[in-house]
C-alpha cells in the first residue's frame, strides 16, 4: 500500500489479525486497545507493526515522500470486504444509537449518509477482476495477494 505525505488511510478495524512491513518512507499509525487507549507511534522503512483482529486503527503517511508498506493477515480470506470503516458504521448506524454512543444530541448524527458503491467503481472492479459480484471472488481475489506477496519475498 501506498500512502501519501499527508494521506490518510480512515479508522478501521479487521477480524483477522494484521502485519505489516514498511518499506519506504515514514507513518504514523494509530490504534486503539481494548480500553480505547491510544497508542501513536511513528515508523520508518524497515519497520513491522502488527495489529490484533478487532483493533481499531489509522495510517498516515509523512513528510517528506509517504510511506509504502506491505500488509498481510493471519487469515487467507481477509480482504476489503471483512474490513470495517469507521465512515461504514457511522453512514449504517441509526443516529439515536450513535448519539447515545457518544452523549450528544441525536440531531448531531442526523446528517449520516447511507454508504454506496458509486457505478464508476463498480465498473472498474467488473473490467479488471471477471469473479467481481461473485460468491468465491473474495476468497480467490485474497488466495492472489498472498501469491504474489510470497512471490516477491522470496525475490529479496
Amino acid at each position: 500500500m501506498r500512502l501519501t505525505a499527508g494521506g490518510v488511510r480512515e479508522l478501521h478495524w479487521h477480524q483477522a489479525a494484521e502485519w505489516a512491513y514498511m518499506t519506504y518512507g515514514n507513518c504514523r499509525i494509530t490504534v486503539l486497545d481494548p480500553e480505547g487507549r491510544p497508542y501513536v507511534p511513528d515508523v520508518k522503512q524497515g519497520d513491522i507493526w502488527y495489529f490484533p483482529p478487532g483493533y481499531p486503527h489509522s495510517l498516515q503517511g509523512l513528510e517528506p515522500d509517504g510511506a509504502e508498506f506491505v500488509i498481510c493477515f493471519d487469515d487467507g480470506a481477509a480482504s476489503e470486504f471483512n474490513t470495517l470503516l469507521v465512515t461504514d458504521w457511522f453512514a449504517h448506524t441509526p443516529p439515536s444509537v450513535l448519539a447515545k454512543n457518544f452523549g450528544e444530541p441525536g440531531r448531531d448524527f442526523s446528517q449520516t449518509f447511507p454508504c454506496t458503491i458509486s457505478g464508476s467503481i463498480k465498473a472498474r472492479c467488473r473490467a479488471t477482476c471477471p469473479l467481481f459480484g461473485k460468491r468465491d471472488w473474495q476468497r480467490r481475489h485474497s488466495a492472489r495477494a498472498v501469491y504474489v506477496l510470497s512471490s516477491r519475498l522470496r525475490r529479496t
